[in-house]
């Protein structure tokens, strides 16, 4: 244990994560930059995020490990080894994420062995979700919020929550997911030959294209994105909806663009990664997000560097990075005809894909920067060190 915290340049920080995640890179990559940096995965890959593990590690610059010995009950984690990991590390400062199993040995170890580190938690809480909290949530975020010494969330509304809902009188800060805007836009550069190659492979000159990146899950409510596009193509010729991703929903969907007459205009493009995603990115005009439920939304911001306008549901967290009529739209995606009207609004407002169009990246759209929101981090994880 930590009986004194000895002075140095850089505080040690230990962070423990459910996994290597792409949109979560930059973060790993910026806080071992910025800290004495380890953070310790507690899955090789989770199953909603089918990422190329050995491609994210080669760009992982920050010390890693992964905790993988334990079992699972009911979806929830439990490691062995976290205590270890803490003595050989001897952090100032442990971050796990989420009210789980992790947070509660972190608290435990501090208090039965009396060690000095600092316990800050991000958490993805989202004011629609946390109204139907389960009740172990509840309980654990209970425990645990008093005894905490920082949280990290990503949006202000949740901060102002736990304020006057759960009177939390603890350092916090909002950082949202953001990709590092200028890496990001280098990617899609060098992913101009490809966006070719996939437009003339889909014969996609000519066309407006509306683009969607993701899982083809029931939640994301891509029924609502066919449905309002097939409105819209008929009223607007020359369009085209690209649907990037998997899921359990491919098929209802193939046949829902059959039943709508519009299976022509669709394209099942599958997962990407890399290279690939990029060039859609590169390509799309417009991009929609129509989730009923969406903790963040890390696409969002994906789409905003790529210079695309957001169809973007009210209920994911990312909304807050789009504003009305200037970089996208924000919309009930229970209201079919407001959704239309936001797809017509912004695709009649883009020209047609052409070879000169895809010669270059469009116009940064995001309105917040990824260094900033690494700022606020750093602030938070500085003012739990100094409690």
């Amino acid at each position: 244990m930590n009986a004194t915290l000895e002075p140095r340049d850089k505080p040690r920080v230990l962070m423990i994560y459910p996994a290597l995640i792409g949109y979560r890179l930059p973060m790993f990559n910026t806080l071992a930059e910025r800290f004495d940096f380890k953070v310790l995965f507690t899955n090789w890959n989770l199953d909603y995020y089918a990422y190329d593990q050995n491609e994210l590690l080669k760009r992982l610059t920050a010390d890693h490990a992964h905790l993988l010995n334990g079992f699972e009950i009911m979806n929830r984690v439990f490691r062995f080894g976290v205590g270890k990991e803490i003595d050989r590390f001897k952090p100032d400062v442990v971050v796990t994420f989420e009210y789980c199993p992790a947070s509660v040995a972190v608290w435990a170890k501090r208090l039965f062995t009396g060690a000095r580190y600092k316990h800050v938690i991000m958490t993805d809480d989202n004011p629609e979700w946390i109204k139907k909290d389960v009740i172990l949530r509840k309980l654990l975020r209970r425990i645990l919020l008093p005894r905490l010494d920082g949280l990290v969330l990503l949006l202000e509304p949740m901060a102002e929550i736990y304020r006057t809902r759960f009177g939390a009188k603890l350092p916090m800060g909002c950082v949202p997911i953001l990709q590092e805007d200028a890496y990001f836009r280098q990617q899609l550069e060098i992913a101009i030959p490809e966006a070719d190659k996939l437009a003339q492979k889909w014969n996609l000159y000519g066309q407006r294209v509306l683009l969607y990146v993701g899982r083809l899950a029931e939640l994301k409510r891509l029924g609502v994105l066919l449905e309002g596009f097939s409105q819209v193509q008929s009223r607007l010729k020359n369009t085209t909806l690209v649907l990037v991703g998997e899921g359990p929903e491919r098929q209802r969907l193939k046949d829902l663009s059959v039943s709508l007459g519009i299976e022509n205009k669709v394209i099942f493009a599958g997962h990407c990664e890399g290279t690939a995603l990029y060039a859609w990115f590169q390509i799309g005009q417009v991009f929609s997000l129509t989730s009923r439920r969406e903790t963040f939304g890390a696409v969002v911001n994906e789409a905003l560097i790529s210079g695309l306008p957001v169809i973007c549901s009210k209920y994911a967290g990312a909304s807050v990075l789009v504003q009305n009529g200037l970089n996208g739209t924000r919309v009930d995606p229970n209201n079919l005809p407001e959704v239309t009207a936001a797809y017509e609004e912004w695709l009649e407002k883009v020209s047609p894909v052409t070879p000169e169009s895809l010669s270059h990246v469009k116009p940064l759209l995001m309105q917040v920067s990824f260094q900033a929101s690494m700022d606020e981090y750093e602030r938070v994880l500085k003012a739990a060190l100094s409690r």
